[in-house]
């Protein structure tokens, strides 16, 4: 079955482009100031997690991979911590072809400096909210139910997190029946939440060594995350949803 190229309801809410990585110094403190000499439209603002004390932070594992800083960058925003580096796209998403530009410029300036940095993932976030009304089957939009013993389960009270584990991805996909999220405008709008994050383990390689295959393993991972999302949706669901095809 072959894939739509545009959804003219679109459903996304956040997409998110991360990389995490050993470093022997804090990239908060470093990239920060390389980025900005680089970057045009840029602005930069520190997050919450940088007024925590630095002899807590490092020694709590979990402050490794939140973003200290914040930089807009264009319709961008670039959270830098001491061993993550993250892309998050403003809403409304230009489409993959811009957004992939968008990150492999940013790993581009990373790896121009002759940082002691080993890669150990990247992966990328999509969240999908789709609008329904309170009466709506919301059953008939999904591609899967859920049953205890004989008796169907209304998907609209349903939450559930699960995994797929493949040679080359980690996909967790997460379903909320009925949830609510804020947009970019300050409207907020209703409907049920799909969550397709997709993680891509690497062999604790050099960011130089990540160049010579990230666009292949990139384009990869997106299509794992696109499959993902749209196994989750029937051919009622697309039709709703407005699919168009190549």
């Amino acid at each position: 079955m072959s894939l739509p190229v545009q959804l003219t309801k679109n459903p996304l809410v956040s997409v998110i482009f991360e990389i995490r990585f050993d470093s022997a110094v804090p990239m908060s403190s470093v990239l920060p100031g390389h980025f900005y000499s680089n970057f045009k439209d840029t602005k930069i603002s520190k997050t919450p997690h940088a007024e925590i004390p630095d002899v807590i932070r490092q020694s709590d594992p979990q402050f490794a991979y939140v973003p200290m800083v914040n930089m807009t960058w264009g319709s961008y925003h670039v959270g830098i911590g001491d061993k993550v580096l993250m892309l998050t796209c403003m809403m409304p998403y230009p489409g993959w072809l811009e957004f992939s530009k968008k990150i492999k410029e940013l790993i581009s300036y990373f790896s121009q400096h002759e940082f002691n940095v080993r890669v150990e993932r990247f992966s990328l976030k999509y969240v999908d909210l789709i609008k329904y009304q309170s009466g709506d089957d919301v059953s008939q939009l999904l591609n899967f139910n859920v049953k205890i013993k004989d008796d169907n389960v209304d998907l609209k009270y349903t939450q559930f997190r699960t995994e797929k584990h493949t040679d080359k991805v980690v996909t967790i996909m997460q379903f909320l029946g009925q949830a609510e999220a804020q947009l970019n405008d300050g409207l907020s709008e209703f409907g049920f939440i799909i969550d397709i994050d997709s993680i891509m383990p690497i062999d604790n390689i050099s960011l130089q060594d990540l160049n010579k295959i990230f666009d292949d393993e990139l384009n990869f991972l997106h299509l794992e995350t696109k499959e993902s999302f749209f196994n989750f949706i029937s051919s009622e669901g697309l039709d709703y949803l407005g699919a168009k095809y190549e």
